[in-house]
């Protein structure tokens, strides 16, 4: 997997060419190394090849490692994100960045109360927002920071036993007050009719 825009950097679709490409150097280098030891056994430039073919895997030990880390972080990012997409009008679709590779064209899109946020996702994950209609707007040109301000203006609800939003039902559990179903429409959420209110419909 290739990285998307929250992490600022330059999307590149020819990772896993550069790995082939690394080891086909590693290849040369010892190839090349063989020859030199059959003119001389004691070459130092066939010694100096073959520490930068141990180096050259080390490294590419290394950047495989870093890829695992990287995917489990987007892993745990998008099941955030996909809970969310459930709490708020939500859909998907794809989007042809340039620079960007074929398989992080996936986007979720949430209509937040405070705007529009959106973040793509890796072909792999899609399962993770499978249950998503298609999204019916367009992108309204947010950028990365503007997104979690947008998240970071989201207003809290006071919760307490028995109070959740419309979307998150449970058997058992009501609104509470008239107060509370206030404050639920204007974080958002869409109150729905089975709830009961504490004094009256």
């Amino acid at each position: 997997m290739t990285m998307d825009g929250d992490f600022d950097l330059e999307l590149d679709d020819g990772a896993g060419d550069d790995d082939e490409h690394a080891a086909a150097i590693v290849a040369c280098l010892g190839d090349d190394a063989a020859h030199l030891r059959l003119e001389n056994p004691e070459s130092e430039i066939a010694d100096n090849m073959d520490e930068a073919a141990l180096l050259i895997e080390l490294l590419r030990g290394r950047v495989a490692l870093l890829e695992r880390e990287k995917d489990g972080a987007y892993l745990e990012r998008n099941q955030v994100v996909a809970a969310l997409a459930k709490c708020f009008p939500a859909g998907v679709a794809r989007t042809a960045i340039e620079g960007w590779s074929e398989d992080w064209h996936g986007c979720v899109f949430i209509d937040l109360p405070t705007g529009q946020a959106s973040w793509h996702y890796h072909e792999s994950q899609a399962h993770l927002f499978a249950g998503q209609a298609p999204y019916p707007g367009a992108w309204d040109g947010h950028t990365t920071a503007e997104k979690y301000e947008r998240l970071a203006q989201l207003k809290p609800l006071p919760w307490r036993a028995g109070l959740v939003p419309a979307g998150w039902l449970a058997s058992g559990m009501h609104l509470i007050t008239h107060e509370e179903v206030r404050l639920a429409k204007e974080a958002g959420f869409e109150v729905s009719e089975v709830f009961k209110v504490k004094g009256g419909a």
